[in-house]
């Protein structure tokens, strides 16, 4: 610590900064992100909806009554003999901007039993946003660096909070087959995929 002159040590000196509301509020922003990796959201009014079948259109039976891509949550126009359109799906294995027509044929998920490909989507599709959510917290507060911190130790001490967050929110996954924490640690690199990741 700078002022003090001691070794730098999280939560050694009252200087350094608190971190109980910055757990508090990345907790529940992975809460959010937890709730939001197990549904779409229909782009005609923002119900929350789940499906169980592999097939990736879907029909808000909520509201709306709009069909939607289930794995990227766009608007599925139908033609006016009452099918689809299938540019959406065209050249999916190529294109991150596509989508697979059937959870079934994505690399990540081809493997999986058909009873288990939906829990596998949500569970990288929630993967997927808990690392979007995990940078944006790391770079939004490495912007500004307390005074007393070098760079690796601000660094630390906000992976630190990031741990506690997680570790805080256990409850949710913890009868859940899959292991998040080791997940996010070995969520696929996506340059190393040509399509999209759920």
């Amino acid at each position: 610590c700078k002022k003090h002159g001691n070794e730098w040590k999280l939560g050694a000196c009252e200087c350094l900064p608190k971190k109980t509301l910055a757990v508090d509020s990345i907790a529940s922003s992975i809460e959010d992100t937890f709730v939001r990796g197990m549904h779409a959201k229909c782009p005609g009014c923002n119900a929350s909806i789940q499906r169980s079948d592999a097939c990736t259109y879907i029909q808000c039976n909520v509201r709306s009554g709009a069909w939607f891509c289930y794995f990227c949550e766009q608007s599925i126009p139908s033609l006016s003999d009452g099918t689809w359109d299938i540019e959406h799906n065209e050249n999916w294995e190529t294109r991150k901007d596509r989508c697979p027509l059937f959870l079934s044929e994505h690399p990540l998920l081809d493997n999986q039993p058909d009873e288990q490909q939906t829990a596998y989507f949500h569970y990288f599709k929630t993967l997927r946003l808990l690392k979007q959510l995990r940078t944006d917290f790391l770079q939004r507060n490495m912007e500004s660096i307390p005074e007393g911190y070098c760079e690796a130790e601000w660094k630390s001490h906000l992976i630190e909070v990031w741990n506690d967050a997680m570790r805080k929110k256990q409850f949710i996954w913890q009868d859940s087959p899959f292991n998040y924490v080791e997940g996010l640690a070995n969520y696929p690199d996506e340059r190393s995929f040509q399509c999209a990741l759920p």
